[in-house]
Parts: structure tokens; sequence; C-alpha cells
């Protein structure tokens, strides 16, 4: 990103909405652009006097190759880091959300999905639970199924997994999802994550520069 774009905020639309913001550029030209590189994440979630909690999702292309017994096709699909969806305040029908455990190394490879797709699937919500799917060409078993009221990020995603924000490639942006920290206004934090800007590029070049000695 270059020098002359700005990190900004932007209020979301959902449950809590008075504190949860999205971080992203300000671009010449170009516009709005909710992203942040994945390797700034941990310095802004380090900022505790701003953000209560700060996630990130990844669309991953935008879609995934589910493999069942009718063949494989194309469904819209997300990774979500543990915490975001808590702070959208889903609310799954069955099961549970996506938490810290399931982004561990050795843990075994965890879905959410949707409604619809599990009454397609499994007959409900309930009997999808513990059930496999193979997904792009990896089995994973379903933990959770979120209602059709659930919409994120586009509104098209059926299908929700872990997302590690230390295996995302560098200078692969992903989106943002932070919930403002007590006491703490839209306008005064939007003003330090412009006056901030400058140390996580800092704390970033610094961390680049380790890395190659």
């Amino acid at each position: 990103f270059s020098a002359a774009d700005s990190f900004v905020l932007r209020r979301v639309p959902y449950p809590n909405a008075s504190r949860l913001v999205e971080l992203g550029w300000e671009r010449p030209g170009m516009g709005w652009s909710p992203t942040v590189l994945p390797e700034a994440i941990p310095v802004w979630r380090s900022f505790a006097d701003l953000f209560s909690s700060f996630q990130a999702y990844q669309r991953r292309s935008g879609f995934s190759y589910v493999t069942d017994a009718e063949g494989t096709r194309l469904v819209r699909s997300a990774g979500v880091t543990p915490g975001l969806l808590d702070e959208l305040g889903a609310n799954p029908l069955a099961g549970r959300l996506i938490v810290s455990s399931d982004v561990r190394p050795d843990a075994a490879p965890v879905i959410l999905i949707a409604e619809e797709l599990a009454r397609e699937q499994f007959g409900s919500a309930s009997a999808a639970i513990g059930k496999s799917l193979t997904i792009t060409g990896s089995m994973a078993t379903i933990v959770g199924v979120l209602p059709v009221s659930f919409r994120f990020p586009s509104g098209e995603e059926r299908i929700w997994t872990p997302l590690d924000i230390s295996k995302v490639p560098a200078n692969y942006a992903v989106g943002t999802l932070g919930v403002l920290a007590p006491g703490r206004s839209l306008e005064a934090v939007d003003a330090e994550v412009s006056a901030r800007d400058a140390a996580v590029r800092g704390r970033l070049a610094a961390h680049q520069a380790c890395a190659f000695r």
C-alpha cells in the first residue's frame, strides 16, 4: 500500500453495530477497500485501548468445491478467524461456532455450513452435526449450522472455515472486523488509527528486516 493511502474505519450493519467497525484503506481515485495485510493483524490486535477484539476474514477466492454423491459443485465460502462470528452475534441452529482450537496445527479440519445446505445434504440442521463433506479435495467435519438469516461477508456464502492468519500468504490482504474498546467512540478511534498507521508500518518493516538477516 502506498503512503498516499490512508486507514479509515467504517461501521458494520450487524447486531451491536454501534461498536462494530471495519478497518480499511481509502485510496485516492479508487474508493474504499476494507482490507489489511495479514502480517498487520497482530499489530492492530495489540492496540487494546482501541479494540476489545479484532478479527479477520478471507473469501478464499469466493468459492469452494463441494463433492458429494451427486458430483462436484461450486459453493461460495469464506474463512473466518475464531471470534469473528461471535462479534457478529451469530447464533448457530445446531452445533457451535469456530473456536481457537480449530486453528491449531494439529486440529482436524472443521467447517460451518448454512441451514439450506444442511437441509439439502442431511435433511436438517441437527442431522448435519458430526457429518463430513469433501471441501476442495479435503474431508472436513461439520461442527455448526448457521441460520438462513445469517449473511456474511457478501450474503452468498454457504460455508465458513477456520482462518489461521499466520498461514495467509504475505501481501494477501484480508478483511477485518473490530469491536471498539469500552468508552471509545468511532470518531476518536478513527483519529487514533490514522495516527498509529506509521507505527504499524514501522513494526512490520522491523519484523521483515529481522526475518531476512
